[in-house]
C-alpha cells in the first residue's frame, strides 16, 4: 500500500471516530425542563357538630322540652381558626303545675390561634340569657393565653386557658349597671375512647374584680357513633350563679341524651 492510500484511510477513520463522538444534539440549545404543577392548597371548609333532642311526658306530669345546639369551626391558617358555638335548652311541665324548669341561650364567636406547639392564644364574643338563673342577658368580651396539647392523631386534645374579660350584664336581682371586669380560666378536653365512642369536656369559671360575684359554666358529653356522621349523644351540665333571690338555688343542672350530626 503506497503512502498517499495510508494517509487517506488514516484520514477517513478519524472523521468517523469523530463523528461518532459528538453528539446528534450538539450545538442545539437544550430544551428547558417542564415544571411540574404546585400542590393544591387544601380547602379551609367549616366543619362541627349539631345535636338536638326531645322531651315529652304526660299522665301524672305533663312535660314538653327541646335542647339544640351547634359546634362550628373553619381554619384561616395553619396554626389558627374561626369558632362558633350556640345552643338553647326549653323544659316547662304544664301539669299539676305550670312551670319552667330550663329555659338557656348561650352563644359565641371567635379565633383560636396556636403561638407555639403547647400554647394557644384564645378570644371569644359572648351571650348569655337564662331565665331560670334570672339572668335577662349577659355580654362578654373574654381573651387568655395558655397550654393547648394534643397527640398527632388527634387521639386527644386538652386546654387550659387562663384570662380576664370584661362584660355587662342584666340581673334580675341586681341593680349593678355597666361594663365590668373579670377574670378565671377556660378548660377543654376532648378524647377517643375507640372507633365508635368518645368523650368531650368543658369548664369556665368566671370572678368579678371588684365584687363577689361569679359564674361556672360546665358541660361533659360522652358520644356514640352509629354512622359516620349520626350519633348518639349524652351530656350533662352544670350551670352557677352567685347572684340569685334569697334562699334559691345557685345551680342547675340538666342531664340530656339526643342525636348528634356530625360535618
Amino acid at each position: 500500500m503506497s503512502f498517499r492510500v495510508c494517509v487517506r484511510v488514516t484520514a477517513l477513520m478519524f472523521v468517523c471516530a469523530f463523528v461518532t463522538a459528538v453528539p446528534a444534539n450538539a450545538g442545539q440549545t437544550p430544551a428547558p425542563a417542564a415544571k411540574s404543577a404546585p400542590a393544591a392548597a387544601p380547602k379551609l371548609q367549616w366543619h362541627g357538630t349539631l345535636n338536638g333532642g326531645l322531651a315529652v311526658a304526660d299522665g301524672a306530669q305533663a312535660q314538653r322540652g327541646f335542647q339544640v345546639g351547634m359546634n362550628v369551626k373553619r381554619p384561616f391558617s395553619d396554626h389558627g381558626s374561626f369558632v362558633a358555638q350556640a345552643s338553647h335548652q326549653y323544659q316547662r311541665v304544664t301539669f299539676p303545675d305550670d312551670t319552667t324548669l330550663t329555659d338557656r341561650t348561650a352563644a359565641s364567636t371567635g379565633i383560636d390561634a396556636d403561638l407555639t406547639t403547647r400554647t394557644i392564644l384564645m378570644a371569644r364574643s359572648m351571650y348569655l340569657r337564662d331565665s331560670v338563673m334570672y339572668i335577662n342577658s349577659r355580654f362578654e368580651q373574654l381573651i387568655g393565653y395558655g397550654l393547648h396539647l394534643h397527640d398527632r392523631t388527634q387521639r386527644f386534645e386538652f386546654k387550659l386557658v387562663p384570662g380576664i374579660s370584661v362584660f355587662q350584664q342584666d340581673l334580675a336581682y341586681s341593680d349593678v349597671d355597666g361594663w365590668e371586669g373579670g377574670w378565671g380560666f377556660y378548660e377543654e378536653f376532648s378524647g377517643k375512647i375507640n372507633a365508635a365512642w368518645s368523650v368531650e369536656n368543658a369548664f369556665r369559671i368566671r370572678n368579678n374584680f371588684k365584687r363577689k360575684d361569679h359564674s361556672v359554666e360546665s358541660n361533659l358529653a360522652l358520644n356514640g357513633a352509629i354512622t359516620k356522621q349520626l350519633g348518639l349523644q349524652i351530656e350533662y351540665q352544670y350551670n352557677h350563679e352567685s347572684i340569685v333571690p334569697p334562699d334559691y338555688p345557685k345551680y342547675l343542672q340538666v342531664l340530656s341524651v339526643g342525636l348528634r350530626f356530625k360535618f
